[in-house]
């Protein structure tokens, strides 16, 4: 159901409470600019198909199959469709699952990381859920601390019996072992005891035939703070084993343990060899504990790591089934399958599409007829216009089940934001889903927030990611980044888009390389030069030259020739002034340039001496000012001598302007755009500091002179959000409305994502071709009467104010400056100030009436 009318009844009184006096706030969310909300396919966890056939799925998304889920959980049926009652019982409770497990009757069993919240009551870090996902209240754990601890591995014994690993002070236990009886109240009768040492942690445990437990777990010894990993064998009643000495490498970090049907046992690492004098990170050992020398796995193969579910499993034949993030062998990657011999089982192909960098895959487990359910970061699975996978079953070839396939999401985020000469906005980035409507990372918006459906579904962009975007005079757009296709066409790293969204044919950059494989071509910056030709920078491959960091391009998408700046410039930020010199940010001692337009350097700009204490000096964002002055952005302390930290003004040519100095942010924040208002006012989109929250202010303003603007409140903006990316783009429109784009989730507190546009009465911006003395308008907001003014000697033919949608409420014939309009009458809201002068381009002010 797509709930996006449903979201804008809701949010519609809450919009309207910012424009009323007693609520006046700077910025506000612009009400006449449609809500927008971004997802992209998100990873999952781990996946558990139960006894009767039903499947849950954990993970990092926020949705499933549209519906929001706080938990991170859903559940489907044996059918394939979701489970409406369970999902429903378990949206709202809060948890960050890190192992599961089904019991003996068939409810499932939860373990997380410090406590669980559901409706605003804190339950230990492990619960048991009934059939229809209410939570088990027969369930008694011992929880003398419920908001600590955390499990990492359950084990449900033949006899019903739990144990459970990790760090179970939650329970009031020092150790990282203890089994729970079936109504969850602890077995007293198992102890964990070795010979030396504490068991502090788990990582994999499974039971022997014999009921021997087999254990990777963190010993600490008794007094220390420090420990190693080991591999154990306890007795039924939790006493070590010391008949079972394997001889580990030093320093290994244990990932999984497996049981082979013979009784072999199989241990993976994540820290290199298992064994010893090994090469492999995966061994095979007797029951006793000795290394089995026939067994040669691949060497650069290597199982996941801490996970919510197993991450090897043996088939009954002995073949081996495991997550593979390491080895990037193709059709076994991020699932494999081994022989028992160890060797890579040739009947085993999952399909990858070329252009899915590093799948991965968190969880293995093996179902009935040789199937696999896995899930993971998965990607598209071979499908190359398909969306990325979080879950799957595999057959028993390694080619992925259609009828499986989960709608898992996240939060979309956006790259880069662009206007087009119209007032539309094209936007490129992470997502796939824009406001309810598949999309493939780009999307252009109306003036009003619109989705073009027709635009983005020509522009479709697959096989990588878009970085940058740039809307041209002629109303093509540019688009750069990782990618291989546009609109289904071939076309790497750089293409050209017609104003319909079609790819420009006539535009054919000659650049190579699959997204992902060696020498991959990227375009990270993209410029315009006045006389059309294109700046990218990134890293360029073409065939039979070397990797290029900074290339031009004319309109036909060929590479200039003429074009020759120094191989060794790698630019973080470009801008191209009016007369065709280009300003590049870079990252080095000297980190700001100005070359010719045809490449070279400019003698006559001097840039100022850049200083930090520490760390390296980077210009990552620049903008310029009418008269020819600079803002720049970056990582510095101090400009030409003068402190000023991460944001600085410099003259036209070069030299630092004193008059301007910052101490807004912290020298390890970082600045991701900047933008300058028509007062001068300077935008940031970017942290003030080193390790920002999700709830952290992501754009902020400063004062012509670069000190904080008190009258900015952050609060009313994007914020970091989940992804902890915030405000990556900003900027101004010519009526002063600010467009922020990003990874953000909400705005002053509203569940708005990706893009915003806000509405700034500080700013009074006119049209181009207008001055800022042609037209005023005051107050903004106006109560009760808005005045108007415009330059002596300027005859005016009407002046109008127009509505939100551009219904025209008032209107004067030849008005004359000093103008008074009654607003009292007026509904509250935004509305157009026209004035139409008798030899002049007319003029506008966007009117804010409370």
């Amino acid at each position: 159901m797509n709930r996006l009318p449903l979201l804008a009844a809701l949010l519609l009184p809450a919009l309207l409470t910012l424009t009323a006096p007693a609520q006046a706030q700077n910025p506000r969310i612009d009400p006449s600019f449609l809500l927008t909300n971004m997802y992209r396919p998100a990873s999952g966890t781990g996946a558990l198909q139960l006894r009767d056939g039903s499947r849950v799925v954990v993970g990092n998304f926020t949705r499933a199959e549209g519906q929001a889920t706080l938990s991170g959980l859903v559940r489907y049926l044996p059918s394939g469709v979701p489970d409406v009652v369970f999902n429903t019982a378990i949206e709202t409770m809060g948890i960050a699952i890190t192992s599961m497990a089904e019991a003996a009757d068939g409810r499932l069993l939860l373990g997380g990381l410090g406590g669980i919240t559901q409706s605003g009551r804190v339950l230990p870090p492990l619960v048991r859920l009934n059939a229809d996902g209410t939570r088990d209240a027969t369930f008694q754990v011992p929880t003398p601390n419920p908001q600590s601890g955390h499990v990492t591995a359950l084990l449900v014994q033949p006899d019903g019996k739990l144990l459970v690993g990790g760090n179970l002070s939650f329970m009031g236990l020092s150790t990282g072992l203890a089994r729970l009886n079936l109504n969850g109240t602890l077995d007293t009768s198992f102890q964990p005891q070795l010979t030396a040492g504490v068991l502090t942690g788990v990582r994999s445990l499974v039971q022997q035939a014999d009921s021997k437990l087999v254990v990777a777990a963190y010993v600490q010894p008794a007094g220390s703070q420090n420990g190693t990993f080991e591999l154990l064998r306890l007795l039924a009643n939790g006493t070590q084993d010391t008949s079972f000495q394997p001889a580990l490498a030093p320093g290994v970090v244990l990932a999984a343990v497996a049981l082979q049907p013979d009784g072999q046992l199989l241990l993976g690492s994540v820290s290199g060899p298992v064994l010893a004098g090994g090469t492999a990170s995966l061994a095979r050992l007797s029951p006793t504990g000795q290394a089995d020398a026939t067994f040669a796995p691949p060497t650069q193969l290597v199982p996941n790591t801490l996970a919510v579910m197993p991450t090897m499993a043996v088939q009954a034949d002995g073949r081996i089934v495991l997550t593979n993030n390491g080895a990037m062998v193709t059709g076994q990657q991020p699932v494999a399958r081994l022989l028992p011999s160890g060797a890579y089982d040739p009947s085993w192909s999952v399909p990858q599409a070329p252009a899915d960098i590093f799948p991965f895959a968190s969880t293995v487990q093996l179902l009935p007829g040789g199937q696999v359910l896995t899930a993971g970061q998965l990607l598209r699975l071979g499908d190359a216009h398909g969306l990325a996978r979080g879950a799957a079953v595999l057959n028993s070839t390694g080619q992925p089940q259609s009828s499986f396939a989960p709608l898992l999401q996240e939060s979309g985020a956006v790259h880069d934001v662009t206007q087009q000469p119209d007032g539309r906005l094209v936007a490129v980035g992470d997502f796939s889903e824009v406001n309810g409507t598949a999309v493939r990372q780009i999307a252009r918006f109306q003036p009003d927030g619109q989705l073009d459906t027709t635009f983005c579904r020509l522009a479709r962009l697959t096989g990588g990611l878009p970085l940058q975007v740039l809307a041209q005079p002629n109303g093509t757009v540019l688009v750069g980044g990782r990618f291989e296709a546009v609109g289904g066409s071939a076309r790497v790293a750089l293409a050209r888009l017609l104003p319909d969204g079609q790819l420009d044919a006539a535009f054919v950059p000659p650049l190579l390389g699959a997204v992902g494989t060696a020498g991959s071509s990227s375009v990270t910056l993209l410029a315009r030069q006045p006389n059309g030709a294109v700046l990218a920078a990134g890293s360029m491959r073409q065939a039979g030259i070397a990797n290029r960091t900074f290339l031009r391009f004319d309109p036909s998408g060929q590479p200039d020739a003429n074009f020759q700046p120094s191989p060794t410039l790698i630019p973080n930020s470009l801008l191209v002034q009016p007369d065709g010199n280009i300003v590049v940010g870079t990252t080095g001692p000297q980190p700001l340039r100005r070359l010719w337009p045809d490449g070279s350097p400019d003698p006559t700009f001097t840039p100022p001496v850049f200083t930090v204490p520490s760390g390296v000096l980077r210009v990552s964002a620049l903008d310029r000012y009418a008269d020819g002055r600079l803002l720049l952005a970056g990582r510095f302390a101090q400009v030409g001598g003068a402190a000023t930290t991460n944001v600085a003004r410099l003259l036209p040519d070069g030299s630092v302007d004193a008059s301007f100095a910052s101490q807004v942010f912290q020298l390890d924040g970082r600045v991701t755009s900047v933008a300058i208002q028509p007062n001068e006012r300077v935008l940031l989109a970017g942290s003030p500091q080193f390790i920002p929250t999700a709830t952290t202010n992501s754009l902020y303003r400063l004062l012509p002179d670069g000190s904080a603007d008190a009258s900015f409140d952050a609060t009313q903006g994007p914020v970091f959000g989940s992804r902890n990316q915030g405000t990556a783009r900003v900027l101004v429109q010519a009526d002063g409305a600010i467009v922020a784009a990003g990874a953000f989730e909400t705005v002053a507190g509203l569940p708005i994502g990706g893009l915003v546009r806000l509405l700034d009465p500080n700013v009074l911006a006119v049209r181009a071709g207008q001055t800022a003395g042609q037209l005023q308008a005051w107050p903004v907001p106006a109560h009760e009467t808005l005045q108007v003014s415009w330059r002596a000697g300027i005859p005016a033919r009407r002046a109008q104010l127009l509505d939100n949608l551009g219904r025209v409420v008032q209107t004067v014939e030849q008005p004359a400056p000093g103008l008074r309009l009654a607003t009292a009458g007026l509904a509250p809201g935004l509305y157009l100030l026209r004035v139409d002068y008798v030899a002049a381009n007319p003029g506008f002010r966007r009117i804010v009436v409370e």
